[in-house]
């Protein structure tokens, strides 16, 4: 199997020093999924606009001792190569949320616009 043509810009070098490579975005979501385990593993799962062809939406309801407590994660994902609106407080009806995953950087993002490739994922804050 040849390399790839942009073996220059996409390797492992880039992605060990970006904070915004696919290796940081997943070494980053392993972290929030250990530190939030009542939502990330014990949550309850319920996909948003399933006919979506373009985008993902997912909430995590966080779950403890088989209860949910009402705090919540949504998972906005875009998988193409374009940009593409979605509304939050359509999800999270009044909820306090921040991002804490993402790849990219924060003065990079649109609120309200996913732009072409990329994901976030917000949770509620603490009380």
């Amino acid at each position: 199997m040849r390399i790839n043509d942009n073996f220059p810009h996409i390797n492992v070098a880039t992605q060990l020093s970006s904070p915004t490579s696919i290796r940081s975005f997943y070494k980053n979501m392993i972290k929030l999924r250990k530190r939030e385990k009542a939502l990330f593993i014990h949550g309850r799962y319920e996909v948003i606009d399933a006919a979506n062809e373009k985008t993902v939406t997912f909430v995590k309801h966080a779950v403890v001792d088989g209860k949910e407590t009402g705090r919540v994660a949504v998972v906005v994902l875009n998988f193409t190569e374009e940009e593409h609106k979605f509304v939050l407080e359509d999800v999270v009806k009044g909820k306090k949320m921040s991002v804490v995953v993402g790849n990219l950087e924060e003065r990079e993002r649109k609120e309200g616009v996913l732009a072409a490739w990329e994901g976030r994922v917000y949770v509620e804050e603490s009380k």
